[in-house]
């Protein structure tokens, strides 16, 4: 059973308009979650009546309930919703704000004064792209400093899942501008990891999906032509790089790449040459 506390911390709050409602914290919460509506919360409490006695013993003096769900009276919902986990609140209640849960209980018909102790709040279960999108934006904002504090460490398998998380978050907001960007950010990123790794296959994959948000950006066009030159398809590098560089001109590893990227697409084609002339020269001897 909760103590009667001997000197209460803060002053009384009105819950309600009408006074029926007062809180009075007694210990306040040092980094508890603040309770709301659809949590689960556990509370001890005692109390007492107008006349200064104990109210009868219910046999629960500890009890679990879902906030706003009128399973206790609406004295204790409107409390408890501006509480914290740890707080410990001295709450006072007329007789209309002491009835209408489905359990009428605790209840009574004339005035009362709880001691409520919220030792627990529960939040329920949202996936991540329920969340409102400020929070999914500010979730990956912090994920993609975290993947780049990785990178700079040079762990780039780690760096990536960072990057990843930002896809996850965001994939059906792509509509609104800062997830769009924080998107192609994550995805560029992502492929960076890639090209360290010497993952080619998946870095093109991840250059693809930043370009389809943002077709002309150059860091995935630079990417992509890169990743495409080590896989041996100079002349998709080509388009890509080239690209790339007149959108970036005087980027000098764009325009040293592309030299690159150019230089074999010519032996490439210099090569397929070669084999259709050895190939017209053995039909016509035929």
């Amino acid at each position: 059973t909760t103590k009667q506390p001997q000197q209460l911390a803060m002053a009384a709050a009105a819950l309600t308009s009408d006074g029926g409602v007062t809180k009075q914290t007694v210990r306040p919460a040092k980094e508890g979650a603040a309770a709301a509506k659809g949590d689960t919360v556990t509370v001890a409490w005692s109390g007492k009546g107008a006349d200064g006695n104990a109210l009868p013993d219910y046999g629960e003096q500890t009890v679990t309930f879902v906030v706003g769900s009128g399973d206790v009276v609406p004295a204790w919902d409107l409390a408890v919703q501006s509480m914290c986990e740890g707080e410990l609140a001295e709450v006072h209640a007329s007789a209309p704000y002491l009835h209408g849960s489905s359990s009428a209980w605790p209840s009574a018909s004339a005035d009362v004064t709880f001691l409520l102790d919220l030792q627990k709040v529960d939040k329920p279960f949202v996936p991540i792209w329920e969340r409102p999108l400020p929070e999914r934006i500010a979730m990956s904002e912090k994920s993609k400093a975290e993947g780049g504090e990785l990178f700079a460490a040079g762990d780039f398998e780690a760096a990536c899942d960072k990057y990843q998380l930002i896809t996850h978050y965001l994939l059906q907001s792509s509509d609104d501008e800062t997830a769009k960007s924080l998107l192609v950010t994550g995805y560029i990123n992502m492929a960076a990891c890639r090209l360290k790794e010497g993952r080619f296959k998946e870095t093109v994959d991840c250059c693809t999906n930043a370009l389809e948000l943002d077709s002309g950006n150059v860091k995935a066009l630079f990417r992509r032509g890169k990743a495409l030159l080590e896989l041996g398809k100079p002349v998709e590098a080509v388009r890509d790089l080239a690209n790339a560089a007149s959108k970036s001109p005087g980027d000098k590893n764009i325009v040293s790449e592309l030299s690159k990227a150019r230089g074999l697409a010519e032996k490439e084609a210099e090569k397929e040459k070669d084999l259709y002339r050895k190939m017209m020269s053995g039909y016509k001897k035929t």
